[in-house]
This record gives C-alpha cells, structure tokens and sequence, in this order.
C-alpha cells in the first residue's frame, strides 16, 4: 500500500492523504483506492475502461508502507493499536541497544543494500523494526526539530 498527498489547488483538498496502488500514466502519479472501479467511458472516448475513483497525488510525497506500526510505550499491543508507518515518515525513535531516555529524530527510507525500511537520523541509523521506541511525527512545530 502507498499514500500520498492529494494534488489540488484547494488548501483544504491538499492536506489530505490518499491511500491504496501507485500508478503513473503520462508522466502523473495516481493512487488507486481499494474501493476504485474500473467502468467502460462514454463514447466519444472510444468506450475503453477507466477507473474511477483514482486520485492524482503530488509525486514526491509518495511513500510505501513498511507494515511497520509505531509503538509510544503507552500500550503492550502496540503491533495492533499504533499508527502505520511510510516510507518518508519523520518520526522520533530510539536505535536498538540504546538508552530509551535518549530519543532522536530521523526520517524513514528504503535501505536497498539491507533490502529493508531504516531511520536515517543525525547521528543514529537504525533498522525500523530494530528501533525499541518509534512515534511518528505530525506536529509542524516537531518536524523542524528532526535531525535532519
């Protein structure tokens, strides 16, 4: 699954995340919802299948889950209440070994010689899922105190 920031001139309408497949057509990015249907056009279209449902999203803020979810310390559950993880998702984390007083800050990516997600902070790399505490960021005001 990807999400991605929804691409309009409304400032309402591009805050919001879309969800489901990636696609890109003609140099534009869509993610193609669950609940997307594929419909035969109108005539004038030569009556060839389109979906409907697909949104157009800005590019760059596509990002991949990691079926990572994050964990707070607040529940033991964490696996089934935290909230997903993306790729390009900021996040505050402590690497694996280390002090869980000592929190850093980082921002997630794709590892292709380790063929896995990791947080890329200032001074910590660290395997996702190797992280003993992982929040996710969405406070404006915390993400321009991330690492990086």
């Amino acid at each position: 699954m990807y999400r991605a920031k929804v691409k309009s001139s409304d400032p309402v309408i591009s805050k919001r995340w879309a969800y489901g497949d990636k696609a890109t057509v003609e140099g534009r990015t869509f993610i193609i919802p669950d609940d997307a249907e594929i419909k035969q056009g109108p005539a004038p279209f030569g009556k060839k299948d389109i979906i409907v449902g697909s949104v157009e999203v800005i590019p760059e803020s596509v990002g991949q889950s990691t079926g990572v979810k994050d964990k707070d310390g607040i529940d033991e559950k964490w696996e089934q209440e935290g909230t997903e993880i993306f790729e390009g998702d900021r996040i505050r984390f402590v690497p694996a070994g280390r002090s869980g007083k000592m929190r850093h800050t980082g921002i997630v990516y794709y590892n292709m010689k380790a063929s896995g997600f990791w947080v890329k902070g200032k001074v910590w790399d660290c395997p996702l899922d190797m992280c003993t505490y992982r929040e996710v960021i969405d406070d404006p005001k915390l993400l321009q105190e991330t690492d990086r």
